[in-house]
């Protein structure tokens, strides 16, 4: 999950600083608060709506949505650094050979059977990342 989702995240980070937002998007609380849909008082109105427009605009992007960019965030504040490196030596390692990284692939290649655990919903929202984010050349 970190590694395929490291693309969605700098995305995101990079929406709230232009947005000069000034809040983590890891945050627990605040995406409780965006999970939810209510309002921390630590939180303005003004930067949570902003937030959701952000995410629904992303979410529109990568053709999944504002709840399912949240629970990543949130599965996320879980680190495995490891499983980023696996996926950005396989993704490499692709592009060498010109072959098309295929997100069935990389979980046989970079032993990640961990993530055959999630939902098969939650997998095909893994696969669209990954395909989305192999596309615009965001794994390096």
């Amino acid at each position: 999950m970190f590694g395929i989702s490291q693309p969605l995240k700098d995305q995101i980070g990079d929406s709230f600083r232009r947005a000069d937002l000034r809040i983590d998007s890891l945050d627990s609380e605040f995406l409780t608060a965006l999970y939810n849909r209510t309002n921390f008082r630590s939180f303005s109105t003004t930067k949570i709506n902003e937030a959701h427009r952000i995410l629904s605009k992303i979410g529109r992007e990568v053709n999944i949505t504002e709840k399912d960019i949240i629970e990543i965030l949130r599965i996320r504040l879980t680190r495995n650094i490891y499983q980023h490196e696996q996926i950005s030596t396989y993704v490499q390692v692709c592009k060498k050979s010109q072959k098309t990284p295929l997100f069935l692939d990389l979980l046989r290649q970079a032993n990640l059977n961990g993530l055959l655990s999630y939902k098969p919903q939650q997998l095909k929202i893994l696969e669209k990342l990954f395909a989305f984010y192999v596309n615009d050349d965001r794994y390096r």
